[in-house]
């Protein structure tokens, strides 16, 4: 009995020794994966953009712009006070980055292939090469800095707030009728002419009868440096039959299905083309195609709304 336990005692001491002889000496290849929702030339914008690669790539992701330089040219580097990244290789495909820390330097290869389970999207593939110790247990901390920037790439590039700079979400279109009023109006006018309009959309739903909602969207066409047309729209229920000759308003419908990307500003008025520069991003970076004009559609009260007003705005972009 005391034989076998002790024949037990060292085969089971005899695998731990192998267990961790193999731990120490064989290596292996560990993969980190980030799932960018960008196609191939999008993504590899990340790692060949200074600009990108501040976003995403620690520490430089979380320092204040000041702590550190970033060159585009004559090579894309970041250079901190211990720390720099150097893109050494950029081929479709394939990025090649050389990460320094505190006099220690290592390469980096990175691999882009489609993501074959989404239209549009890529996966960047990073592999390390380790023994299961070394991994493990005892992790090389530029290995360590470098993987936790794959997975914040993945973070940021799949949250719209962090990347653009506002939450955007692609909603579906319902069906939606609107009373409908246009003119063409000095720059500097747009604020006193939206009011009017708005009003006039107002007064006439009520001398007709027809039921509104509330809701009031508006869109602007520059048409050169110094005039822009404009046009103003409030939501009603049911259809209306009306003649534009006589009044100056018409009936447009919105129809349900189609896409429509909406961002929500929260600011100062004359601040709120930083949301249409988002969604436009966003349009390009996801190959969408616009099928109308932006609009904005207010949340707040009033029909009038200075360029040093605080507004909260609904822009809406439809798109397919």
């Amino acid at each position: 009995m005391l034989r076998g336990r002790k024949f037990l005692s060292v085969l089971i001491l005899g695998i731990m020794s192998l267990l961790l002889l193999l731990s120490v000496s064989i290596p292996i290849t560990f993969n980190t994966k980030a799932h960018v929702p960008f196609p191939l030339a999008k993504t590899m914008e990340q790692f060949t953009s200074a600009q990108q690669l501040q976003k995403w790539f620690l520490p430089f992701a979380g320092l204040d712009s000041s702590q550190f330089t970033t060159s585009q040219a004559p090579q894309v580097e970041l250079k901190g006070s211990n720390e720099s990244l150097i893109l050494t290789s950029a081929k479709p495909g394939n990025i090649d980055l050389l990460f320094k820390e505190s006099g220690s330097e290592q390469d980096y290869k990175f691999l882009i292939s489609r993501d074959q389970k989404k239209n549009i999207g890529s996966i960047v593939t990073m592999s390390i090469s380790n023994t299961l110790w070394k991994r493990m247990i005892d992790p090389d901390p530029i290995d360590e800095i470098v993987i936790n920037s794959l997975k914040n790439l993945d973070r940021i590039t799949n949250n719209t707030e962090l990347y653009y700079g506002y939450l955007i979400k692609k909603l579906t279109v319902t069906d939606s009728t609107f009373l409908y009023a246009t003119a063409v109006v000095k720059r500097n006018q747009k604020a006193s002419a939206v009011k009017i309009l708005f009003d006039s959309l107002f007064q006439f739903a009520g001398q007709n009868y027809i039921n509104y909602t509330g809701r009031r969207i508006l869109s602007a066409k520059p048409l050169n440096d110094s005039e822009m047309r404009i046009f103003t729209g409030i939501v009603i229920n049911g259809p209306a039959t009306i003649d534009q000759d006589e009044s100056g308003i018409s009936v447009k419908t919105m129809h349900a299905g189609k896409g429509m990307l909406v961002a929500e500003y929260n600011g100062v008025y004359k601040n709120i083309s930083s949301v249409y520069k988002a969604l436009e991003s966003y349009k390009r970076d996801n190959q969408l195609a616009s099928m109308e004009l932006p609009f904005e559609e207010f949340l707040n009260n009033g029909n009038k709304f200075e360029p040093d007003d605080t507004v909260n705005v609904k822009v809406c972009y439809p798109v397919f």
